[in-house]
């Protein structure tokens, strides 16, 4: 790992990024490359490499999903204003409905990084996303995740009386927020218990086990 990063800083990989940033059409092998550089960059250096990423998405499109992998990875290790600045950047682009995230699979990912955000405003946010018309299952079940991750209890207890009429993806995700509901979880998970098909009684004891004795910290 070192000998990679020493070999790096031989490389001006903010520079090579800022020339792909002004062509009018990036190479994309060469900048996803770039991109999943920054993380063995130093502290200093890859927060001004992913600061120049965030300001850029719309030219990095093509290649948004390594761009959403690498901002998740980097998270606990950018600085504060940094992280702000990627969550700011993210919520916006699902506020003006980016042409960036209407595909499903980009979106998802970025629910995954607003999962970590701690802006009340997000709450609201990704509340919006799951209602909206035709939101696709995977995104509903991303949405449920992040919610339950976040411990937005009172929200998450609504969803619960739904569970009848939910996607199979869905109601996986209920089962494992009910677990941040405490009694209430637990009673609703004994009343559905005799509902679920075989599959997913095997998954609800997989996440009590998760949950055995503390709750959970759900990795997305």
């Amino acid at each position: 790992y070192e000998s990679l990063r020493e070999e790096l800083q031989r490389f001006d990989i903010t520079g090579m990024l800022a020339r792909e940033f002004h062509k009018s059409r990036i190479d994309e092998g060469l900048t996803r490359q770039l991109v999943k550089s920054t993380r063995f960059l130093q502290p200093a250096l890859r927060d001004a490499a992913i600061r120049s990423v965030v300001q850029n998405l719309n030219v990095l499109y093509p290649i948004f999903p390594s761009v959403a992998i690498l901002l998740h990875q980097l998270l606990p290790e950018l600085s504060e204003e940094v992280r702000g600045q990627v969550f700011e950047t993210i919520r916006s682009l699902i506020i003006q409905r980016s042409h960036i995230l209407l595909v499903t699979t980009n979106l998802s990912f970025a629910i995954r990084i607003l999962a970590y955000d701690r802006a009340e405003e997000t709450d609201a946010l990704l509340i919006d996303v799951y209602h909206r018309p035709k939101t696709d299952m995977m995104v509903k079940r991303d949405v449920l995740l992040a919610m339950t991750r976040r411990r937005v209890d009172y929200w998450l207890s609504e969803q619960l009386r739904h569970f009848a009429v939910l996607t199979p993806w869905e109601r996986r995700a209920l089962i494992v927020a009910s677990y941040v509901l405490g009694d209430e979880g637990r009673h609703w998970r004994q009343r559905i218990g005799s509902e679920l098909q075989e599959a997913d009684k095997k998954f609800m004891v997989w996440v009590g086990e998760k949950n055995s004795g503390r709750l959970w910290e759900l990795p997305l």
